[in-house]
């Protein structure tokens, strides 16, 4: 979907642009002419393969990375006592007890990518009957983990939150994940997203796992970046190229 979106090319920019050409290009010189058509032939025929490259490498990534997320959160959420998180209502022992769960799945995390885990419930619908939003229902993150916050910082119980499509997939009791990457001062993130059940398998909340995805972030700049140096090298090329052929075949025409 993304792919074919991001496809989707403005056509009467293109069209405007070789109408204006069409008149431009037939003042000038046939050797200036020459290297021109042969420039934009390069350009046109190196851009769209590695446009499509880049946009095939992102849709990939975010695949991958939403599909490794899923499944942390996963496995994480069977760590969690469902029927104990469903007592949780407000701080207290049972509060208490499952951020200790919630801080384990922390410390078994060797690679250093998942740094925040917590809960959210749905909250009470709006008057339309439609539920928007969530709320926290346990949040493990401490102050110690993001010296950059203030105490206030740290989501406390009720707090209101958003309602994605990760969400409301973890809801129905099928994992997700947030749909892009997103960035802040502290890094590339993204989220996985799982149902805590209780032992009669309702859900009663779902379990947030907040991973860094900067290392899958670098490789696409990297990416980027190649896709750019090929598209100018192109150009480069088909320049001298038709500074060559403009010289060998204008006597000629």
């Amino acid at each position: 979907m993304i792919l074919f979106l991001a496809l989707e090319i403005p056509t009467t920019m293109i069209v405007r642009f070789f109408s204006l050409a069409k008149s431009f290009v037939p003042r000038l010189p046939p050797q200036t002419r020459l290297s021109i058509y042969f420039i934009l032939l390069s350009f046109f025929a190196s851009l769209v393969p590695s446009y499509v490259l880049f946009l095939f490498a992102v849709d990939q990534t975010l695949d991958s990375t939403g599909r490794k997320l899923a499944s942390v959160a996963a496995v994480a959420a069977l760590q969690i006592d469902g029927d104990l998180h469903a007592r949780v209502q407000g701080t207290g022992s049972d509060y208490d007890a499952i951020m200790e769960q919630m801080r384990r799945i922390l410390h078994v995390n060797t690679d250093q990518s998942i740094v925040h885990v917590y809960s959210l419930r749905k909250a009470p619908p709006e008057d339309d009957g439609e539920v928007r939003e969530t709320e926290f229902a346990v949040d493990s993150a401490k102050v110690s983990d993001f010296p950059w916050l203030a105490p206030e910082d740290i989501a406390p119980y009720g707090k209101r939150y958003c309602l994605d499509e990760g969400m409301k997939s973890a809801f129905r009791g099928i994992p997700g994940s947030t749909a892009n990457l997103y960035r802040n001062g502290c890094g590339v993130w993204r989220t996985g997203y799982a149902p805590i059940r209780t032992r009669d398998g309702t859900v009663d909340a779902v379990l947030c796992i907040d991973g860094s995805v900067l290392d899958e972030d670098q490789r696409l700049l990297e990416l980027r970046n190649l896709c750019q140096a090929l598209v100018l090298s192109a150009m480069v090329i088909a320049f001298f190229f038709s500074l060559l052929a403009g010289r060998w075949l204008i006597p000629r025409l």
